[in-house]
């Protein structure tokens, strides 16, 4: 729609009315037009910042009257002090209500009213099943299972995936008629609650979930409106404010004033997923995944390897320990600050090679970035060395116990090492060539908590 000065009188009753019958009769004016030309468009998203900032501040306030804090515990949780947590509340709460003020400015992607409606009550489920979490801890299987039944409201109300691509191979939904729009929908899901969890599991430094959040939805925004997807960019717009409204009460500046915990960590990783997979739902190419799965790739190249270290040592994949991606940098003699700075730059350096690659249409310049990024972090000794390591022993292994009709995979046991491969060596705090590291008595003070992973 062309893009017209705002009239005062929009503001009377009956345009009010019109707003709600608008919402109610199902259907949604497409967004169209470069969204930066709209003065609207920006007051909403500065409002959204605000409103993020206040609510956090209102969290802070409530959190510890409910109980829903995180107390240091000497071990894996580190910070001095009892923190509020449901940070994430403050965020997804000035989310919906920006989304729904872009809705009434004809903003958000073309379709279907349920498509929205679906977006903020899938949002909103994952927000309430963190923050239950966050004050009533429950087992792991409970919470997945609850964030599988999260995922369904956007998975069968928002806009369906027609067809996925990558490299060349093309699977098309649409040409199963039922059976097809059922298996988009589990695509949908497992998309979902796969964000949800990387996001989850890569939380346990002060700033990293939001900071890595609203860098992934800047790169959302930047690829949606290079390919025209105008009501995307204005969404991940408004998502990427109510993350950096949020940042100044979550960043180690001296320390964190409220911590985000599963209501955050899990909600915006369902919302980056619902947004990336809404910048080209009629196709998903191999080239959108390919560059939407590269701003994730820090993240979920440390949850991916942690699995595989704990399954490898016999231990559960859900074990927590200490050996993550900010856990081997801070070993180094990092501070919090700079390790949370070295972090967001490796995001923001995936982030942008899946943007240009996407760009170009070329599908092997994001992975060649990152398996580049890994290969010197794994080379210097900083992080994935211990791991390869670790698969080497157990190859070596499975190859030496091969029996007569082929190789017998052995997976090593919690009970018994008996046919399990040499023990790894041990997790140094840092390779042994290099000099001690000396750690910042001012740094060292402030360190942050860590969530278990």
């Amino acid at each position: 729609m062309p893009l017209l000065p705002l009239d005062p009188s929009s503001f009377a009753p009956s345009s009010l009315a019109a707003i709600l019958a608008h919402m109610v009769d199902g259907s949604m004016a497409g967004a169209s037009g470069r969204p930066w030309q709209d003065w609207r468009v920006w007051a909403v998203v500065v409002a959204v910042a605000l409103a993020a900032a206040a609510s956090a501040g209102v969290v802070r306030w409530a959190a510890p009257l409910l109980g829903a804090v995180d107390a240091p515990d000497g071990g894996r949780k580190l910070h001095k002090k009892t923190t509020p947590l449901w940070g994430g509340i403050a965020v997804i709460a000035a989310f919906v209500v920006g989304t729904f003020a872009m809705f009434a400015l004809g903003r958000t992607p073309v379709g279907p009213t349920s498509q929205i409606w679906g977006l903020t009550l899938t949002a909103t489920l994952f927000c309430v099943i963190g923050a239950w979490d966050d004050r009533h801890p429950v087992r792991a299987r409970t919470k997945l299972a609850g964030m599988f039944v999260a995922a369904l409201p956007f998975a069968l109300l928002g806009p369906p995936v027609a067809q996925l691509e990558l490299m060349g191979y093309v699977l098309r939904f649409e040409e199963w008629g039922m059976w097809g729009r059922a298996g988009a929908a589990a695509f949908t899901v497992l998309w979902l609650v796969g964000w949800a969890n990387v996001v989850n599991l890569s939380d346990g430094l002060d700033g990293l979930a939001s900071g890595l959040g609203w860098i992934v939805a800047i790169s959302i925004v930047v690829h949606s409106a290079l390919m025209g997807q105008w009501g995307v960019t204005v969404l991940a717009l408004t998502f990427s404010a109510a993350v950096f409204g949020f940042l100044p009460h979550n960043l180690p500046t001296k320390r964190a004033k409220i911590f985000l915990g599963d209501s955050g960590s899990l909600s915006i990783g369902a919302c980056l997923g619902m947004l990336s997979l809404w910048i080209e739902s009629k196709t998903f190419s191999g080239v959108t995944a390919v560059g939407v799965l590269a701003a994730g790739a820090v993240s979920g190249w440390d949850v991916i390897t942690a699995m595989a270290r704990r399954w490898l040592n016999g231990q559960s994949i859900a074990a927590a320990d200490r050996h993550h991606l900010h856990h081997r940098l801070q070993d180094r003699g990092l501070s919090v600050r700079r390790t949370l700075a070295v972090i967001l730059s490796m995001t923001a350096l995936t982030a942008a090679a899946g943007v240009a690659g996407a760009h170009l249409q070329s599908p092997y310049l994001a992975p060649a970035v990152c398996v580049a990024l890994f290969g010197a972090l794994a080379v210097a000794k900083v992080f994935g060395h211990h791991e390869a390591a670790l698969f080497g022993a157990w190859a070596g292994a499975t190859w030496k116990n091969r029996s007569e009709i082929g190789l017998r995979v052995v997976k090593p046991s919690r009970a018994s090492r008996g046919d399990a491969p040499p023990p790894a060596p041990a997790l140094d705090p840092a390779p042994t060539l290099d000099p001690a590291p000396t750690l910042d008595p001012a740094a060292e003070s402030d360190a942050p908590h860590t969530r278990a992973a």
